[in-house]
C-alpha cells in the first residue's frame, strides 16, 4: 500500500486516534518514501510538523528545521488509510 507513493505526492493520512478513538485525517506532501534502507514514510503536515508512518502505526513528529533535530515523536494511532489527492 505505501510502496506506491513517491516524494512530492500530496496525500491524506487517516488514522484511528489512540487518544479520542476517532478517525483523524492529516494532509500533506510526502518528503520521504520507503526504500530498501528506509521503512518509514514521512509526510510534511506543517512548518515544523511531520506525520510518520511505520508498520501501520502513525506518529506525530515535531522538528527543529534550523538545527535539523527531532524535538518530539509521539504515537498517535493506527493507520486506517493513505491516499493521494
Amino acid at each position: 500500500m505505501i510502496e506506491s507513493f513517491k516524494i512530492g505526492d500530496n496525500v491524506r493520512v487517516d488514522y484511528m486516534s489512540s487518544r479520542s478513538n476517532n478517525i483523524v485525517s492529516r494532509t500533506g506532501r510526502i518528503i520521504q518514501e520507503p526504500s530498501d534502507n528506509k521503512s518509514v514514510i514521512f509526510v510534511s503536515t506543517g512548518d515544523n510538523q511531520l506525520t510518520g508512518i511505520h508498520s501501520g502505526k502513525v506518529f506525530s513528529v515535531t522538528i527543529d528545521t534550523d538545527k535539523h533535530k527531532v524535538l518530539n515523536n509521539t504515537f498517535v494511532g493506527k493507520l486506517e488509510s493513505i491516499a493521494k489527492f
